[in-house]
């Protein structure tokens, strides 16, 4: 496993020195990735001279000493191969001691490339490193960490120090336990800065530290999935940043005591996201290959989904791609994905999406009236917990999208449930609609303003309203003026029947009663309301017949349709004040005279 993914990682970053000479061949004026950054950094270091007379006269490098890295440095790349091929483990030792009693960090930087480059193009002076173990004990670790322990380092010092430990502790044989937390709970402190080139160096060290698998539960232990994933989910703005974290968490996920960690870190949500927001093809096949690590994970398929991956993947899977890796991802997540949907129910989905935060209109649930009549009653249990998932996301979602189907949900709820209305001003879910209709979007105050009207009109007084009436804009005077109509429209009867004893007609305030308004025109208009309804109701009594069987018989059903064509005029009103008028209180007043509570 080791050798698998020790070559695929170098792959990589054979990948990203490619694309970085091309970048530089192209004249690509983009944002330079931490690895370029790093590169650059090191060619000027190189560049510097270093007074190594000046240390041996200090004494803090003996004769012997001097004479070795004088031959060694600036000499061409061929002579340096043969130096350390017949010296290696001196020179092993002369660079750890140089580290040692280097007293300027410009020294500091120039031994520590000098021993990247050497690591990097003969792998095997790596085992000189560990054979200086024979005369400290502490080494070849200690130099390093004492490094990294120190307060305000430069940043890349840093980043070589951490690069050359990570690629020791994968290489030996052993590494001392509290060595391997201490690196573990150093790239954590990383992860907490604010400056990018820290947590590249974190990302960067990580991605070596972990090709170990005895590190990576170690790891997962120092929070590191949650560390991740705050990456993942904070540096969108750095594609690099956010891939190399994804190839993190994709190692991790190589190691069965990883998978505990799996649900809680909430990492699985932080890569569903990066797979919705990013249009990177390196991203998005790193992070199916990690979410493909994790399906055997139980709960892991349904928090996919809770995170909203069904949309993403379908997307994904529209598309040609050209990377079989990647193709044959996509495939076993979706599938693993489809057999999770297969067992759950239209509202369980639904209670998913919505408690996931990411709603959209693409969903059937939401335009299915098929949906809403069937399960509508469902929208009751665990104490209305989805209604107020609704509310929540109506008061405080900082997604735009998301808004307007909120919007539309609580409308179709107080469309199709019988006690809608009431349900919905208890749980006092008309305030942040109320809010909504002052919005800035046009999408958001549109559905805001048609769920108010589904919520505060009857369905009978909503088909009078016209399709021109929905789209008014609120902070226009010129929508103040009334609507003209050369033709009333057209009475339909509502299909419901009120039972007898509950009818909420019946119920509403009797004429003359003292009701608080702002607006007179709103309360002559509401009370007309009232009192034609009040007359519907007690025609209705007499003749113990509904309105619809009164308006086909002659007698009282005649003036029982003229009177309830009259009651449904006077509400089509009442709706277009509150759609013109932004004041809560007439608000209030309509709906206690149009929506009374039972009983």
């Amino acid at each position: 496993e080791r050798n698998c993914i020790g070559i695929l990682f170098l792959a990589v970053r054979m990948a990203d020195n490619a694309a970085a000479d091309w970048r530089a061949k192209a004249g690509e004026s983009a944002a330079k990735t931490h690895y370029d950054i790093v590169k650059d950094q090191a060619a000027q270091v190189l560049k510097e001279d270093v007074s190594w007379e000046g240390y041996q006269k200090a004494n803090f490098i003996s004769d012997d000493d001097f004479k070795l890295i004088k031959r060694f440095d600036k000499k061409p790349p061929e002579v340096q191969a043969k130096l350390l091929q017949a010296e290696a483990d001196k020179y092993a030792e002369l660079f750890l001691q140089l580290l040692v009693k280097a007293n300027k960090d410009a020294t500091v930087q120039y031994v520590l490339t000098l021993i990247d480059q050497i690591i990097t193009e003969k792998p095997d002076m790596i085992n000189w490193f560990m054979r200086t173990s024979e005369k400290d004990a502490g080494w070849p670790f200690d130099p390093f960490t004492r490094l990294l322990n120190r307060a305000n380092a430069e940043w890349f010092t840093n980043s070589k120090a951490s690069s050359i430990l990570a690629t020791l502790m994968v290489k030996a044989p052993s590494v001392p336990e509290d060595k391997v937390k201490f690196f573990s709970g150093w790239i954590k402190e990383q992860f907490n800065k604010l400056d990018d080139r820290d947590i590249g160096n974190a990302v960067s060290a990580l991605q070596i530290f972990l090709l170990k698998s005895d590190f990576r539960p170690i790891f997962a232990q120092d929070s590191g999935l949650s560390m991740l994933g705050s990456v993942i989910r904070g540096k969108q703005k750095n594609p690099q940043l956010v891939y190399q974290a994804c190839n993190c968490v994709w190692l991790m996920t190589y190691s069965k005591e990883v998978h505990t960690y799996v649900l809680q870190s909430k990492i699985i949500d932080a890569i569903v996201n990066a797979l919705r927001m990013t249009p990177k093809e390196k991203i998005i096949r790193m992070s199916l290959a990690a979410l493909r690590n994790v399906t055997p994970v139980e709960g892991a398929v349904d928090a996919m989904i809770d995170a909203g991956i069904v949309k993403p993947l379908e997307s994904f899977k529209q598309r040609n791609w050209g990377d079989e890796d990647l193709v044959d991802d996509l495939a076993a997540v979706y599938n693993e994905v489809q057999k999770g949907l297969a067992h759950l129910s239209s509202f369980d989905m639904y209670k998913k999406e919505v408690a996931s935060g990411k709603l959209d209109f693409s969903s059937p649930a939401h335009r299915s009236e098929k949906f809403w009549r069937e399960n509508v009653t469902r929208f009751e249990e665990d104490h209305f917990r989805v209604l107020l998932y609704l509310k929540e996301l109506l008061r405080a979602s900082p997604d735009t999208s998301v808004l307007p189907v909120a919007c539309y949900d609580v409308g179709e709820f107080a469309r199709f449930h019988p006690r809608g209305r009431t349900i919905i001003s208890q749980l006092g879910i008309k305030d942040p609609l109320m809010q909504l209709m002052t919005s800035r979007d046009p999408e958001i105050k549109k559905q805001a303003l048609l769920a108010l009207q589904k919520v505060m009109v009857s369905d009978n007084a909503l088909r009078l309203l016209h399709a021109d009436e929905l789209q008014l804009r609120l902070n226009d005077p010129e929508v103040a003026r009334p609507v003209e109509r050369t033709v009333p429209p057209p009475f339909t009867p509502s299909p419901i029947r009120l039972p007898e004893a509950r009818c909420p007609i019946a119920n509403l305030p009797r004429p003359g009663a003292s009701v608080p308004s702002p607006d007179t025109n709103a309360r002559e208009v509401a009370e007309s309301a009232a009192r034609t309804q009040a007359d519907v109701a007690r025609l209705v009594a007499r003749s113990g017949q509904d309105t619809d069987e009164c308006a086909d018989h002659g007698g009282p059903g005649e003036q029982a349709r003229q009177i309830a064509e009259s009651a449904e005029r006077a509400h089509a009103a009442v709706a277009r004040l509150v759609a013109r008028k932004d004041e809560p209180l007439v608000v209030k007043f309509i709906t206690e005279a149009a929506n009374p509570a039972p009983g």
